[in-house]
């Protein structure tokens, strides 16, 4: 098992991916995916491609929300993949994500950034 990520380092990469273009999946019904092609959305950037696999295989890839997602993978991998956000951070992260990628309005991306701007600020 890899190292876990640090609260500082999970929300820095979902800002990076933010900022490389590689965030944004969400399937026909505007449902939020976990991964879809070369996109993720902003919780399944964190996982790897093995995770997310595994998360396909169980038809958990588009529509399952942060805690439906933590119900089946177990509160032990959430915590490590995401550096120990809370459910209801990664809920928040998630929900700005999707108000964002559903609309493709740079207003949302705004909130979206600025959301991850404020949590990183409170990580040491």
């Amino acid at each position: 098992m890899s190292k876990p990520r640090t609260q500082k380092e999970a929300l820095l990469h979902i800002q990076h991916r933010l900022a490389e273009g590689t965030l944004g999946a969400v399937n026909h019904q505007n449902e939020c995916m976990y991964r879809s092609g070369d996109k993720n959305c902003a919780i399944g950037c964190l996982f790897t491609p093995e995770q997310l696999d595994w998360i396909e295989l169980y038809d958990m890839n588009e529509g399952t929300g942060v805690e439906e997602l933590k119900d089946f993978i177990g509160m032990k991998n959430m915590l490590h993949v995401s550096g120990g956000l809370s459910i209801n951070e990664l809920s928040d992260i998630q929900e700005a994500h999707d108000r964002w990628a559903y609309n493709k309005s740079e207003y949302e991306r705004g909130l979206f950034v600025e959301l991850l701007k404020e949590m990183i600020a409170r990580e040491k």
